[in-house]
């Protein structure tokens, strides 16, 4: 028998990007609902990772 995990860890690309100038950025540009926006804004601050087996 042969198990394999790939785990990706995409944290670091959001990490490198000021998520207030891209939440600016999508109401500006992309027409964004304030609802829409919000649920952004709270996956940008309240993110956590974790793996289930």
């Amino acid at each position: 028998n042969c198990a394999v995990m790939v785990s990706l860890d995409l944290s670091a690309a959001f990490d490198t990007i000021n998520h207030q100038m891209l939440i600016d950025r999508f109401e500006a540009e992309y027409d964004i609902t304030r609802s829409a926006l919000s649920w952004f804004q709270s996956y940008f601050s309240n993110r956590s990772q974790g793996i289930k087996l």
